[in-house]
């Protein structure tokens, strides 16, 4: 049976027992210590801890990512609705959107944003973080642009790093259906980020174009009349 064990270093008593009673898969077990300096996980006997500081991020500024290609040059509200530990929505608010990253695990979402809110306080980011599914928040309010990577949910072969691995074991594993949502939702762009060799999502009409992205990846783009 898995367990969540959470630690708490001072002003954050009301996420103790929220994030003690969310479910995991199998036997998993960690623990999640809560600290002003930045949130914790004890996983897989390592602990992580996200920064957007470390080099794993900064590294991402260095050059064009093909990201910033697919999401177009002008600049609006931009909604990552599924957002897991926020990588694609930094590169995206550092190239000047206004990002709102949705993510609906509490586990993930605690790290992402305490995450968020540190590394705000030395860069002057226009980036916020929502703990909601997508469903809601795409059914709630419209966005200028809207950025979908469900990829994280599905199983793969290799193992993958460790951030990956805490995703696959605590990120919601249901099927994304929520394509209709997004399409409505965005009111001048939908980006989906797929595999290579995936098909195009059969229930939006065909992508606008597509760009290829690192490894076996592509991004396909919906542009609004």
């Amino acid at each position: 049976m898995s367990t969540i064990s959470v630690i708490d270093h001072g002003g954050y008593a009301s996420k103790k027992p929220q994030l003690e009673q969310c479910s995991l898969p199998g036997n998993t077990d960690i623990v999640i210590t809560l600290d002003s300096s930045g949130h914790q996980v004890q996983f897989q006997h390592q602990q992580f801890q996200l920064d957007y500081a470390a080099n794993e991020f900064q590294s991402l500024l260095s050059s064009q990512h093909p990201l910033l290609t697919a999401i177009g040059k002008t600049r609006g509200r931009l909604l990552d609705a599924c957002g897991g530990l926020g990588k694609d929505s930094f590169i995206m608010a550092h190239s000047g959107f206004e990002v709102t990253t949705c993510e609906v695990s509490l586990i993930i979402y605690t790290l992402l944003e305490q995450a968020v809110a540190h590394y705000s306080t030395h860069n002057s980011l226009k980036w916020e973080t929502v703990h909601s599914s997508a469903h809601d928040i795409m059914n709630s309010q419209a966005y200028d642009i809207v950025y979908l990577d469900p990829m994280f949910q599905e199983k793969r072969s290799a193992k993958p790093k460790q951030n990956m691995q805490l995703l696959q074991v605590a990120a919601d594993k249901s099927p994304f259906h929520e394509w209709q949502s997004a399409w409505l939702c965005a009111k001048k762009r939908l980006v989906i980020k797929q595999y290579a060799n995936s098909a195009p999502v059969p229930e939006l009409p065909a992508p606008s174009y597509q760009v290829k992205g690192k490894r076996n990846i592509r991004f396909d783009v919906y542009i609004k009349a």
